[in-house]
């Protein structure tokens, strides 16, 4: 264990000595920037150079942009609406198929309550039956029984 930190030890020193600290000192102290323009292109008549480097464009180039933009803000408005329309069908559609989910639930609970008083109602005529059956069978046999006492 205690060779373990030692050498861990050792090769955390190694690395600093050997690699961290000489990155360090190669790096460059930071610059102070300074600020030096020298005109080489003429001044246009289109624009006007500023001291800051800054470009004013034409006034045609202004509302060129002006109408790209109002027409750029009028399709978005559009596509807005189109988005609301839809938004709202989706929900009168989901409203509607919700309602006949219901619906149909409610038919099958129906059907299901049909076919159980069905069900047990022929149970019954069966059980009727069966019954009715037995007793002519019975009295068949006491027939029976009597024609041969005779």
């Amino acid at each position: 264990m205690n060779n373990l930190l030692f050498y861990t030890l050792l090769g955390l020193t190694a690395y600093y000595f050997m690699v961290y600290l000489p990155n360090q000192k190669s790096s460059p102290a930071p610059k102070s920037f300074t600020s030096s323009s020298t005109q080489t292109e003429p001044i246009s008549p289109e624009t006007v150079q500023l001291p800051s480097d800054y470009a004013i464009p034409d006034p045609e180039t202004i509302t060129k942009l002006e109408a790209e933009k109002a027409a750029l803000v009028k399709d978005q408005t559009q596509k807005e609406r189109t988005i609301l329309g839809l938004n709202r069908s989706y929900e009168k559609l989901e409203q509607t198929k919700s309602k006949e989910i219901k619906e149909l639930k409610e038919q099958i609970r129906e059907l299901k309550k049909q076919l159980t008083q069905v069900s047990q109602s022929q149970k019954s005529e069966q059980q009727e039956l069966e019954k009715t059956l037995d007793t002519l069978i019975k009295g068949m046999n006491q027939l029976s029984e009597e024609i041969d006492k005779s």
